[in-house]
C-alpha cells in the first residue's frame, strides 16, 4: 500500500496575528489574505514554524504583533 501524502496548501500572504492585540477578532476579520492567531499562552515562533509545515509555498508573510518588553511573539 503507497501511503497518502498530506496535501499541503499554497498561499500567498499569510498573515499572523497576535491573540493579545485588542479585538484581534476583529482585525482578522478585516484581513483578505489567510490569518493565522497566534495564541498568547504558547511559544509565536513555535506556532509559526508549525503552521508554516501546512504550505508548500507561501510569497509573503506578515506578523501584526504588539511589542511589549516583556514579551516577543
Amino acid at each position: 500500500m503507497i501511503p497518502v501524502q498530506p496535501r499541503l496548501k499554497s498561499a500567498q500572504v499569510l498573515v499572523f496575528v497576535d491573540a493579545g492585540l485588542e479585538d484581534y477578532a476583529t482585525l482578522c476579520k478585516g484581513i483578505t489574505a489567510e490569518a493565522i492567531v497566534l495564541h498568547t499562552d504558547r511559544d509565536g515562533i513555535e506556532q509559526i514554524s508549525q503552521a508554516l509545515t501546512q504550505y508548500a509555498s507561501v510569497e509573503t508573510i506578515q506578523i501584526l504583533h504588539m511589542a511589549r518588553p516583556e514579551r516577543c511573539i
